[in-house]
C-alpha cells in the first residue's frame, strides 16, 4: 500500500516512532539493522520498509534541528529562566560532558529544556568550563532572562559560572548535592565505615552465591541491596533492607559453609540506628527533588525542621556511635547551610511563599528585612 511506502502517511508515523524510541531509550542507531528488530517490524507492519542506519541518522539530525528551533522559539516567549549546569562523565567511554538545562513556566506548567550538551575534551579547569559555558550561553543569546544558575559545589564549575557567564548573585549551589556532601561526611568515620564494609561483604555474598540467593527467594520476594560508594543514600537503602531481612539472612547463612563474618549484637543494633539518623536527610532529599513543583522556597524551612528532627533523635538512640553520628550530622548541616538565610534568592523566595513568609527567620530578622527590601527595589 502507498501509505506504507517512503513518504506515505503511515510510514512517516512509524519512522517518527522509531526515532522517538531511539532517543528516549538511548538506543544505538544500528538497531534498525539488527535481525530481531527487523523481524519484529516485518511481523507487525510487513508493508513498511525499515530505513537503514544512514537514513535514520539523517532523520534524527533533521528532527533535532526542528525540535531545537521549536525549543528556542518557546524560550523566546518566556520572561524568566532558571538554568542548571552539570558536568558528568559517561562511565562506558570516560567521556566528559557539560550540560545546561533551562527550567521555566510555559502555559501555566513548569517545563524544562536541555539547551546544550557539549563534550569537554580538555582539563576541567574553571577557565575551560567557563569558555564552554559562555559559548553555550552566547549561542542561546538571552542571558538577561536568567534568574539563577544552579551548579554543584565543585570550585571549578562555581568559579566558571560567575566569572565567565553570569554575575555572582545569580549563582545557587545545588541543594541536593550539598545534602549529599552532608551525609557523606557524616558517615566518614571508623565505626560507621567498618560496619558498612561488613554488611557490603554479606550482601556481596548473597549476590554471588546461587545457593544463598535461592534460599532467600524461597522465603522473601525482596532482595538485598548493594550500595554504591559515591551515593550516600544507597548506603541508607542497603542498611534499611538488610535490617528488614536480617533474621532471614542469618538463618540462611548458618546453613552455608564458608560464610562471611557475621554481625555481633552490638553491630546489628548500630545497623538499625544508622538509618534512623539518616532518614530525615533522605526524606528532605526526596521532597526537594520535585520536577513539577518549585522547591526553592522550602529550603530554609526544610533545614530548620531537619535540625529539630535530628536533635529529637538523641533520646531514642542508644549506641555511642549513633550519638556521634548525630553530632557529626549537626556539624555538617551547620557548616554547609549556616548562611542559607543570607542567600538573597532563597530568602526572597521563602518570604514570598504564603506558607512561610518570615516564620523561619525568627533568629535572623536583619536578614529577613534585607530580603524584604530587595522586593521594593
Amino acid at each position: 500500500m502507498i501509505v506504507f511506502s517512503e513518504g506515505g502517511s503511515k510510514a512517516g508515523g512509524i519512522t517518527n516512532a522509531i526515532l522517538f524510541m531511539i532517543a528516549k531509550d538511548n538506543m544505538p542507531f544500528n538497531i534498525v539493522k539488527r535481525e530481531g528488530f527487523k523481524y519484529f517490524m516485518k511481523t507487525i507492519v510487513p508493508l513498511y520498509s525499515v530505513p537503514g542506519r544512514k537514513s535514520i541518522t539523517k532523520y534524527m539530525e533533521e528532527k533535532y534541528n526542528y525540535l531545537s528551533l521549536v525549543a528556542k522559539n518557546r524560550l523566546n516567549t518566556v520572561q524568566h529562566v532558571s538554568l542548571i549546569s552539570d558536568l558528568w562523565t559517561n562511565v562506558l567511554n570516560t567521556v566528559s560532558y557539560l550540560e545546561i538545562t533551562a527550567h521555566y513556566e510555559f502555559e501555566d506548567e513548569l517545563r524544562s529544556t536541555t539547551i546544550d550538551v557539549t563534550e569537554v575534551t580538555e582539563r576541567h579547569t574553571a577557565e575551560v568550563l567557563g569558555r564552554w559555558m559562555k559559548n553555550i550561553m552566547d549561542d542561546w543569546n538571552d542571558k538577561d532572562k536568567v534568574v539563577v544558575m544552579v551548579t554543584d559545589n565543585g570550585p571549578n564549575i562555581v568559579k566558571a559560572e560567575f566569572t565567565y557567564t553570569l554575575e555572582f548573585n545569580k549563582h545557587l549551589p545545588c541543594f541536593a548535592h550539598t545534602l549529599n556532601l552532608v551525609a557523606t561526611h557524616t558517615m566518614d568515620f571508623y565505626d560507621a565505615t567498618v560496619l558498612v564494609t561488613k554488611i557490603k561483604t554479606i550482601v556481596t555474598f548473597f549476590k554471588q552465591s546461587s545457593i544463598a540467593a535461592s534460599e532467600l527467594r524461597k522465603v522473601s520476594a525482596l532482595k538485598l541491596i548493594q550500595c554504591i560508594d559515591t551515593r550516600w543514600n544507597s548506603i541508607y537503602y542497603m542498611l534499611e533492607r538488610f535490617i528488614l531481612l536480617a533474621d532471614t539472612d542469618v538463618s540462611i547463612l548458618l546453613k552455608i559453609s564458608s560464610l562471611p563474618s557475621m554481625l555481633t549484637a552490638a553491630e546489628l543494633l548500630l545497623a538499625k540506628e544508622i538509618p534512623e539518623v539518616l532518614r530525615p536527610v533522605e526524606q528532605v532529599t526526596k521532597e526537594l527533588c520535585g520536577e513539577k513543583y518549585v522547591t526553592i522556597s522550602i529550603m530554609i524551612p526544610m533545614i530548620y525542621c531537619l535540625k529539630r528532627k535530628i536533635e529529637s533523635l538523641r533520646t531514642r538512640l542508644q549506641t555511642p556511635t549513633a550519638q556521634t553520628l548525630i553530632d557529626r550530622l549537626q556539624f555538617q548541616i551547620t557548616k554547609r547551610f549556616e548562611s542559607i538565610t543570607a542567600n538573597r534568592i532563597i530568602a526572597v523566595s521563602t518570604i514570598l511563599d504564603p506558607r512561610f513568609k518570615r516564620l523561619h527567620f525568627q533568629q535572623n530578622e536583619l536578614v529577613a528585612c534585607a530580603a524584604i527590601s530587595q522586593l521594593h527595589c
